[in-house]
Order: structure tokens, then C-alpha cells, then sequence
């Protein structure tokens, strides 16, 4: 896997102003992705 496309979650979610829980929601639903680098998803 390519890892120069990868954000941080949590900076996704300050650039977009968008809640941490739903992010999680989406990935629960099958709607993204989530991968966890050196512990950072």
C-alpha cells in the first residue's frame, strides 16, 4: 500500500470541522477505509 495518500484521521477532521465519531461511523458502515500506522489510523 502507497502510504504518501494517507492522512491522519484526526487532522482530517480540523482541516474539515468534522466529528472524530463520525468518521468512526462511516468506517462501522463500511462506507471508508481506516488504516492504522504506527498506531495513527
Amino acid at each position: 500500500m502507497e502510504t504518501s495518500n494517507l492522512l491522519a484521521v484526526t487532522r482530517f477532521c480540523e482541516v474539515y470541522n468534522i466529528e472524530l465519531g463520525f468518521v468512526n461511523e462511516l468506517h462501522e458502515h463500511g462506507l471508508i477505509e481506516l488504516v492504522t500506522l504506527e498506531e495513527v489510523q
